[in-house]
């Protein structure tokens, strides 16, 4: 009847149903609106004071990701470019020695303790782009600290207790010198050296614990990382490997070995020294990889 049609709902067509779908408000998401804020508040200005120590350096690091951390390098670099100021270049040049420093710092001290991956990361980033800015410096830079290391390895072969591995930080600037200069050419002024010392690390340095293996290992990594981009084979790499298997058999096992074995030979080099008050320099390694077999 006609009562009923005065009832019947009158089909909308979709252009209507589209605009009523717009005048209902969606529900907003809390958490999207917070981290919205949150990154307004946080916003990164695009021009920052070149820090003069570490702790200004710290200052505008610390307690951020790492994109941030990366973000925060990347404008500090550009808006103090060369090619904005010659004065610049002394200011790049004060933040290549923080950033170096840096790096060193965030090895942990006990070496128990996890590596800040993320400020790595972001430190060799700006690393990366300042030596864009200063080739000439950060080569000087980085023969600098490859001749202090050559030049203590040498006053510590001529000593009675023999040479130390490196600490955990010169490993991590170690580490980062391949990620800035080109290994694969025939000679370079930071890779040859840098190859060179690693050698001389890996030939020279006694294994007396495990955090000197732990440190030979990082050795014989970066000395793999430096020799295969140009299909170069560094004779320390299986010498000092073969060093470590040897040292983790039982004696009996280690008499069996002709003299001329070259992990035999080179433990005999480390025993050179060795102290009473030490014993047998391999004992340890070999209880540790007795206790995880």
């Amino acid at each position: 009847n006609e009562d009923d049609l005065e009832l019947e709902e009158q089909p909308r067509s979709a252009v209507s149903r589209k605009q009523d779908a717009k005048a209902v408000p969606k529900p907003k998401d809390a958490k999207k609106d917070a981290e919205r804020q949150r990154a307004a508040a946080e916003e990164i200005p695009y021009t920052f004071d070149m820090p003069d120590d570490a702790g200004g350096l710290e200052h505008l690091l610390a307690d951020r990701e790492v994109k941030t951390q990366r973000l925060i390098l990347q404008r500090l670099i550009q808006c103090h470019a060369v090619a904005l100021s010659p004065h610049n270049k002394s200011k790049l040049e004060g933040l290549l020695s923080l950033l170096l420093n840096r790096v060193q710092s965030l090895a942990p001290p006990d070496g128990d303790s996890d590596i800040k991956h993320e400020s790595l990361d972001a430190c060799i980033w700006g690393l990366f782009l300042v030596s864009r800015e200063i080739p000439t410096h950060a080569a000087a830079e980085a023969i600098s600290l490859i001749v202090h290391l050559e030049q203590r390895l040498a006053d510590g072969v001529s000593s009675p207790d023999g040479p130390d591995w490196p600490t955990g930080g010169e490993l991590l600037a170690l580490r980062t010198l391949p990620l800035l200069f080109p290994t694969s050419d025939a000679a370079h002024p930071v890779a040859t050296p840098l190859t060179l010392l690693l050698a001389h690390f890996a030939a020279s340095c006694p294994v007396r614990s495990l955090g000197d293996a732990a440190a030979a290992l990082f050795v014989v990594a970066e000395l793999r990382a430096c020799t295969e981009p140009a299909a170069r084979v560094a004779p320390e790499v299986p010498t000092l490997l073969a060093a470590l298997l040897v040292s983790a058999l039982p004696q009996a096992a280690q008499d069996t070995l002709g003299s001329t074995h070259g992990g035999k030979a080179l433990l005999e080099q480390w025993t050179l020294f060795s102290t009473e008050e030490d014993g047998d320099p391999m004992a340890l390694l070999r209880g540790a990889v007795a206790a995880v077999a």
